[in-house]
C-alpha cells in the first residue's frame, strides 16, 4: 500500500479525466440546448423538478459542512471538509457529464427519477466519505507513532474489501435492470451505475489520497 501512496498522483490522474470529459459535455450541452441537462417539462410536474435540483445543490453545500462539525476535533477537521468538497464535485460532475451525453447522443431528458438517482449517489459518497475518513481518524489516532501516510494506506487496505463487496451488489443489481429494465428504466439505472462506479473508486483512493498530498 505503500506504493499507492507513493504514487497518488497516478491515481488521481483517472478522476481528473472524467471531471474535465463531464465539463466538456456538459458545456457542449448548454451550448446546444441552454442547458447542461435537458429538462424533460412534460414528464411531471415542473415545480417537483425544481425541488428536486434545489435539493440535491443544497445537499452538496451542506455534506462538506457536515463533514467539518463531525471531525471537527480533528487536527486535520478542514483537510477533511477540503477533500469531501472535491470528491463531492467529482461524484456530481461525472454523471452528470454521462447524463448530458447521453442527452445529446440518445436524447435523454432530466426528469424526476434522474434526480432521485443523483440523491441516491449523493448519499452513497456521504456514507462512503465518512466512513473513510472515520476510518483514517481512527487509525491515526490508534497508531499515532506512525506517519499519517502510514494511516492513510492502512486505512485503504481495511476499507478496500467491505466496499467492493457492497458496491458490487448494487452493481449486479442495475446491470440486471439495463439488461431487462426496459427504455424507460435505462437512464435511472445507467446513470445510478457510473455514479457507483465513480464514487466507489473515489472512496476507496480519491478521498484518501487527497489527505496526503
Amino acid at each position: 500500500m505503500d506504493n499507492v501512496i507513493e504514487n497518488r498522483r497516478w491515481y488521481l490522474i483517472a478522476p481528473g479525466v472524467w471531471v474535465a470529459l463531464g465539463i466538456i459535455a456538459l458545456v457542449v450541452s448548454t451550448i446546444i440546448s441552454g442547458l447542461p441537462v435537458a429538462v424533460d417539462t412534460g414528464a411531471g410536474d415542473l415545480q417537483t423538478i425544481q425541488a428536486a435540483g434545489l435539493t440535491v445543490l443544497i445537499t452538496a453545500i451542506v455534506v462538506p459542512a457536515l463533514v467539518w462539525w463531525l471531525f471537527r476535533d480533528s487536527p486535520k477537521a478542514l483537510r477533511y471538509s477540503a477533500s469531501t468538497i472535491a470528491v463531492m464535485a467529482h461524484n456530481l460532475i461525472v454523471p452528470l457529464g454521462f447524463y448530458a451525453l447521453m442527452g445529446m447522443l440518445a436524447e435523454w431528458q432530466a426528469d424526476t427519477l434522474f434526480f432521485v438517482a443523483i440523491l441516491v449517489l449523493i448519499g452513497l459518497s456521504v456514507q462512503d466519505i465518512v466512513t473513510a475518513l472515520s476510518r483514517i481518524q481512527e487509525n491515526a489516532s490508534t497508531h499515532k507513532r506512525e506517519p499519517y501516510d502510514a494511516a492513510i494506506g492502512r486505512s485503504i487496505l481495511e476499507s478496500l474489501n467491505p466496499t467492493l463487496a457492497t458496491r458490487l451488489c448494487a452493481v449486479l443489481v442495475l446491470v440486471a435492470l439495463l439488461l431487462v429494465g426496459g427504455p424507460t428504466i435505462l437512464p435511472l439505472a445507467a446513470t445510478l451505475l457510473v455514479g457507483i462506479l465513480c464514487e466507489t473508486y473515489s472512496a476507496i483512493f480519491v478521498v484518501t489520497l487527497l489527505l496526503t498530498l
